[in-house]
């Protein structure tokens, strides 16, 4: 292969990679939202708490997010007493139909969860879904939690 051609490939290589990592970013931007659902979080031992969940956000200018208010309901007592650590939560796209949570922590009776980055999927709708999230001390996070107004990924 003769040494432009090289060039050539190597740059579109380059631009595509550089506008793929980069160009996903949730929609729709500097907008105030709210995001519930049942939360279903696996403890250590095995066991599994069902609490109600609902973050608070907004979006910014450039298309990421910040969740400031988490509020942690029963199901049981356990969420009652049970609360968010590590606010602001940061939120950002990261492809075409996942983004991430960055200082996830829960704090409950029977020990903290986090902190932990936390991916999840959103869909064209702006649900959010959480897939057995991993958060350290042992605990899981499954939810599935749509926002209002829908927040969605877009390119």
């Amino acid at each position: 292969m003769n040494p432009l051609a090289s060039l050539a490939l190597a740059a579109i290589a380059t631009a595509a990679f550089t506008n793929s990592a980069s160009a996903y970013t949730l929609s729709p931007t500097s907008t105030a939202f709210v995001a519930k659902g049942l939360a279903a979080v696996t403890l250590p031992s095995g066991g599994v708490v069902n609490c109600n969940l609902t973050f608070k956000g907004k979006t910014s200018a450039t298309g990421k997010a910040k969740i400031t208010v988490v509020t942690i309901t029963p199901g049981i007592s356990a969420c009652s007493s049970s609360t968010a650590g590590n606010l602001p939560w940061g939120v950002s796209a990261v492809s075409a139909t996942a983004a991430k949570i960055t200082n996830v922590t829960l704090i409950t009776p029977l020990g903290t969860a986090g902190p932990a980055t936390v991916k999840f999927s959103d869909n064209a709708s702006g649900v959010w879904t959480i897939t057995n999230a991993s958060l350290a001390g042992g605990y899981k996070l499954n939810v599935s939690m749509p926002t209002t107004p829908a927040i969605t990924i877009v390119p």
